[in-house]
């Protein structure tokens, strides 16, 4: 931070601890929902947001982890100026969505391979998206800056 600069406050935040089972979705969703409203996004932004948070989510519970149950998925939200901050921290298998191959999309449907096209879209619809793997643990980042509302 350059001098004379202030931080940004956090003005919101929302922490999660669900299990690695698809019916946690509701939950999800129901929390999202909540978030959104306190924070008074806009529909894109609440849209965007809760479709990549449900996305990484599926993906962790179905692609990470060999059997459902016994494992913990955290999540935490936070609002700071007009970027919202989302990390997912897991212990499921390790996967980098950064370094994944990129979806073939020119590809005519009977030729493409199954699978990529979510890592596609949480790549195209934030702004900022890493990964690292620390102590046992998938750690994935995504921030996306939020429309000035009108």
């Amino acid at each position: 931070m350059a001098q004379g600069d202030t931080p940004i406050r956090v003005t919101d935040s929302l922490t999660l601890a669900l299990e690695n089972r698809l019916t946690e979705v509701a939950v999800l969703f129901e929390r999202m929902e909540a978030f959104n409203r306190r924070c008074g996004l806009s529909e894109d932004d609440a849209y965007v947001l809760t479709l990549v948070m449900e996305e990484v989510f599926t993906n962790v519970v179905r692609h990470g982890y060999p059997a459902e149950g016994g494992h913990e998925i955290k999540i935490r939200l936070e609002l700071a100026g007009d970027v919202i901050t989302v990390v997912f921290e897991d212990d499921a298998r390790s996967f980098d969505p950064v370094q994944a191959a990129p979806a073939n999309l020119d590809a005519p449907l009977e030729e493409r391979r199954p699978g990529g096209l979510g890592v596609h879209l949480i790549k195209t619809l934030m702004d900022d998206v890493r990964y690292r793997h620390e102590g046992g643990r998938n750690v994935l980042t995504l921030k996306k800056k939020l429309q000035p509302k009108e």
